[in-house]
């Protein structure tokens, strides 16, 4: 006879998905942008948003990860088809939740105008927040990105923004003049200006732009968003013991 708990044991492969049963690794997608991501394609180097997925998933049974770099628009492609389970941390907007279920909040991120300090020595017109006086400076962005609704509108009546695949590209684009200010993260602008050696030559706004939480986003189609209260339970506990900031302040020292 079979004993009691076995039987269990036997109808619990019927009762529960084979991916809990040995181990759900989540595939997880996100373009080169350092320091959240380090390396250029691939799987990464390392990276803070990297660190805070695998914080996520050491508190949560069963589940590992794993993260490749991509270009921005194909990893959002494959999270919206289903062959991506997720995206590190990025921003909500309307489009994106029509694909990715988002998880509460990761980081607090600021963007701001970055400049070349040689155009602007006394700094930009309102310390960089007031948007209509800068009107008629021509504005760099990355591709794909979005910042501000506002900041974008009135920084694109004098002409069109200027798009860029990465923040070097972008770096060159005002050392070249080409471009008056660009907007970009001040932790990816402060890593990418002193990695690049031009320290105090390209400097940010005295005022961000914004300030906003960037958040896990869950391949619905792929069935990831299954995991999200687990990846809320994981973040609070990290909130509450400050590992959150310790992984996002990890670079301070190369700001």
């Amino acid at each position: 006879m079979i004993h009691m708990f076995q039987k269990l044991a036997i109808a619990g492969l019927f009762l529960f998905p084979r991916a809990a049963l040995a181990g759900a690794e989540l595939s997880f997608c996100y373009d080169p942008y350092p320091p959240y991501t380090l390396g250029q394609s691939g799987e990464p180097e390392g990276g803070t948003k990297v660190e805070l997925l695998t914080a996520v998933t050491q508190r949560i049974d069963a589940v590992s990860a794993r993260v490749q770099i991509l270009p921005w628009k194909r990893c959002q492609e494959l999270a919206r088809s289903g062959d991506m389970d997720g995206i590190l941390p990025l921003f909500k907007n309307e489009e994106r939740a029509s694909y990715l279920t988002f998880s509460e909040a990761a980081f607090l991120q600021k963007d701001s105008f970055w400049f070349l300090s040689s155009r602007f020595p006394q700094g930009l017109p309102g310390g960089g927040s007031d948007f209509p006086a800068l009107s008629d400076l021509r504005l760099g962005m990355l591709n794909g990105g979005f910042i501000d609704e506002e900041m974008e509108a009135a920084l694109s009546v004098a002409q069109p923004i200027t798009r860029a695949r990465d923040v070097p590209a972008l770096l060159k684009l005002l050392q070249s003049n080409r471009v008056d200010l660009i907007a970009i993260s001040e932790e990816v602008g402060h890593f990418t200006v002193k990695s690049a050696g031009l320290a105090g030559q390209i400097v940010p706004a005295a005022s961000p732009i914004s300030a906003r939480y960037s958040y896990f986003g869950l391949s619905k189609a792929s069935g990831a968003d299954k995991y999200v209260s687990e990846f809320n339970r994981a973040l609070a506990e990290l909130h509450a013991d400050g590992e959150v900031l310790r992984i996002q302040n990890g670079n301070a020292a190369t700001q």
